[in-house]
């Protein structure tokens, strides 16, 4: 029982030996898995009796030793660029970066755009289930249900019947992301202004698809992404000259405070229901998966059970080849649930759980490696410290959407989802359409 106390202690360690070494940067994607696995490490902790918690070394071992080389990777990546990094925030520069400002026909036009798709969708869910007429919370109640309890493949689901709307939602959900970043541009560098309240309505118009089909996972992605792009944002404002690591830890903080709650009270909402407590059921997933990981290794140990190669990791490309016309087998991108207790089901197991399944301890430690370079890469390589430029801001949107990885770190992976054909198109179109934003409206000025 007391192992898991010593798990805690090593995560603490590492937590503080990141923070030192990554120059107190407490967004370091590092700083911010272990924090995560704290987080998640306590509230296993909480639950020890509950669960009747009997950690393993082996689980610590492969834990512990899995975010090291994370951390490790990252640190060889910032040592490689820190000479590059320290030159430019020696530099005594005004902040170059200009307002933008979206056209009115454009801002018309996509509101028009999510909300009409937002509607064909609700018919297309309507369809599938059969329920016309029935109230909005009845058919994502039903939707829910008969989503969850066939195990419906992406081809069957609402969206994928029809190939124009399963385009046209990835449109919808690009639109979010980049109004999130503009808006968030404007307040922090040109302050608020009444009218960037445009902004608020495209990126709850984003949101609407992702209430319809009962998920939350597309609220989190986005709270993830705007983040980490508010942290650049303000450092990119003062040169990368001031910490702001302080004022991070307060922001994270209240997000628990209020999103624990939300998170809660929000199932009614996506059209479920529990008859669990508050803390019963948010402790499922912000601290089971930190048992469910022990009990698999207890179970299977650490060497490769996946049937072929990147099973659990690379579901998502698996799924692209299949619809390229390559025929293969596609595997179900939920894993297999495991009982915490006599209630409680839980089959979510930490970052780790995949690549340790499907390429035994040293693969899981190689595919880690990899996961933080690119990363790593991503933040030391295009964005920290740099003056800005146009691809910087590129870099910082593609950031912030594949930021949740390491948000979910203590939780799930969420490597499945972003390497997937539906992830990779979200982030092309957001990132055409930031560039036509800011490029052709450029181009209609000078011409007047």
């Amino acid at each position: 029982m007391m192992n898991i106390f010593f798990l805690l202690l090593l995560e603490i360690l590492l937590f503080c030996f990141a923070y030192i070494v990554l120059n107190q940067d407490i967004m370091a994607p590092s700083v911010v898995m272990c924090a995560m696995f704290i987080i998640s490490t306590l509230t296993a902790i909480i639950n020890i009796h509950n669960w009747s918690i009997h950690y393993s070394f082996l689980s610590i071992t492969v834990l512990i030793s899995g975010i090291f080389c994370f951390f490790l990777v990252e640190a060889l990546v910032k040592t490689f660029y820190a000479k590059q990094i320290k030159s430019e925030c020696r530099k005594d520069r005004a902040c170059p970066i200009k307002e933008i400002d979206m056209q009115r026909w454009l801002i018309a036009a996509i509101l028009i755009f999510n909300l009409l798709i937002c509607h064909g969708y609700y018919l297309e869910i309507c369809r599938i289930v059969n329920v016309y007429g029935l109230s909005v919370h009845s058919v994502i109640n039903s939707y829910r249900i008969l989503f969850t309890s066939t195990a419906l493949r992406t081809e069957t689901s609402a969206g994928a019947t029809s190939v124009i709307l399963n385009q046209c939602l990835k449109v919808v959900k690009a639109t979010g992301y980049v109004a999130g970043y503009i808006l968030l541009r404007k307040i922090i560098f040109f302050g608020w202004k009444r009218k960037n309240v445009i902004y608020i309505f495209i990126i709850l118009t984003s949101l609407i698809p992702d209430i319809l089909s009962g998920a939350r996972a597309g609220f989190i992605d986005f709270i993830c992404a705007i983040l980490i792009e508010s942290y650049i944002l303000r450092n990119w404002k003062y040169g990368w000259k001031i910490k702001f690591s302080r004022k991070y830890i307060k922001i994270g903080l209240v997000l628990l405070l209020i999103g624990i709650p939300a998170f809660y009270f929000s199932l009614s909402l996506v059209g479920r229901k529990t008859d669990k407590l508050m803390f019963e059921y948010v402790s499922n997933y912000l601290g089971g998966s930190i048992e469910l990981f022990n009990r698999y290794v207890q179970e299977n140990g650490i060497t490769k059970k996946s049937d072929f190669w990147g099973e659990e990791s690379f579901s998502g490309i698996y799924t692209l080849i299949n619809k390229l016309g390559y025929s293969q087998h596609v595997p179900n991108v939920n894993i297999e649930y495991r009982h915490l207790n006599k209630r409680i089901l839980g089959n979510v197991y930490t970052f780790f759980r995949r690549p340790l399944h499907d390429f035994g301890y040293w693969g899981m430690c190689m595919f880690t490696c990899g996961v933080s370079f690119v990363y790593s890469w991503l933040y030391y390589g295009n964005i920290k410290g740099r003056e800005y430029l146009k691809k910087t801001e590129y870099a910082t949107i593609v950031y912030g959407y594949l930021y949740r990885e390491i948000i979910y770190a203590s939780i799930d992976q969420r490597s499945q989802h972003i390497l997937s054909l539906n992830a990779i198109l979200i982030l092309i179109i957001a990132l055409l359409l930031f560039f036509w934003i800011t490029s052709v409206h450029v181009v209609w000025n000078r011409q007047r």
